[in-house]
């Protein structure tokens, strides 16, 4: 995940906040956020870049306007829903094509599925560190 830059720096349309190669998940892509583009705002880049995340692993947007994955603003602070709800960016679509051909997605449930569950924060062993005395 590459948060940095702007969108025109790849050959993209100013503006853009966030790519990242669609399809099923696969080793070795990459998904960038721009936070040049995006500016001051930390919870639009968080969401923006998790949004992303969620594109490397095979999720489409939402049409649910809580969850990361949506292009809907003005719903408050957002989160991979535990929620079955339709894809679409600005309308909703009759069906999800990361789901088979569903009429719904559950983006909580699709991320743990694919990428895992952990309870660990830090996977490089940051949970042990301590701080100089």
């Amino acid at each position: 995940m590459m948060l940095a830059g702007n969108a025109t720096q790849l050959g993209l349309s100013a503006g853009t906040a966030g790519v990242a190669p669609g399809g099923s998940s696969a080793d070795n892509r990459i998904a960038f956020a721009f936070a040049n583009d995006i500016g001051a705002d930390a919870d639009k880049l968080c969401w923006i870049a998790a949004s992303q995340l969620a594109v490397l692993y095979g999720l489409e947007a939402e049409y649910h306007c809580p969850d990361v994955t949506s292009y809907l603003s003005g719903c408050g602070l957002k989160t991979f829903a535990d929620f079955d709800a339709p894809c679409g960016t600005y309308s909703a679509k009759a069906t999800c094509s990361d789901t088979g051909g569903q009429p719904t997605q559950n983006s909580a449930a699709l991320l743990a599925a694919r990428a895992g569950l952990s309870d660990r924060l830090f996977l490089n062993e940051f949970e042990q560190a301590r701080p100089a005395p």
